[in-house]
C-alpha cells in the first residue's frame, strides 16, 4: 500500500468500503497501484468534509484528487492542475465528454465518473 500512516490507511481503506461495485474497485486499484509507481506525484489520503479523499500533489499542489461512491469514483482536476497547464481545461472537456464533465466554478476544478478500469486507464493516460 502507497500509503504508510496509519491515518492515510484508515482513509483509504474508508474510500474502498464506500466502494459498492466490483468495476469500480477494481478502477480504485489501478489508480493506486499505477499512481504508486509515478515518481512524479506525491499521494496523499486524508479526509475531505463527510468524505476521505486521495489527493495527488505535484511539486506540493494537490492537482487531483479522487474518492469513491457506492456507484463510481470521483475524478477532480483541481485548480492548481489547470492553473499550472499541467492539463487544459478545454482538452479535458473534449477528451472527457463521454463522461460528462461537470464543472464548478466556485472553487475552479472539473470532475468526473469513473466506473470501469477502462476508464481509470483513460484517466490515467491522460494525466501521466
Amino acid at each position: 500500500m502507497p500509503f504508510y500512516s496509519k491515518t492515510e490507511q484508515f482513509h483509504v481503506q474508508r474510500v474502498f468500503a464506500r466502494l459498492g461495485d466490483d468495476g469500480v474497485k477494481r478502477a480504485f486499484n489501478l489508480l493506486l497501484e499505477r499512481l504508486h509507481e509515478q515518481s512524479g506525484f506525491e499521494l496523499l489520503a486524508s479526509s475531505h468534509g463527510a468524505f476521505s479523499a486521495i489527493n495527488l500533489c505535484r511539486d506540493g499542489a494537490r492537482c487531483y484528487a479522487f474518492r469513491g461512491t457506492k456507484a463510481w469514483i470521483a475524478w477532480y482536476f483541481r485548480q492548481p492542475a489547470l492553473r499550472s497547464h499541467f492539463v487544459d481545461r478545454g482538452r479535458i472537456l473534449q477528451h472527457f465528454a463521454a463522461h460528462e464533465p461537470k464543472e464548478n466554478a466556485r472553487v475552479g476544478e472539473i470532475w468526473i465518473k469513473l466506473k470501469t478500469p477502462q476508464d481509470a486507464r483513460r484517466v490515467l493516460d491522460f494525466v501521466l
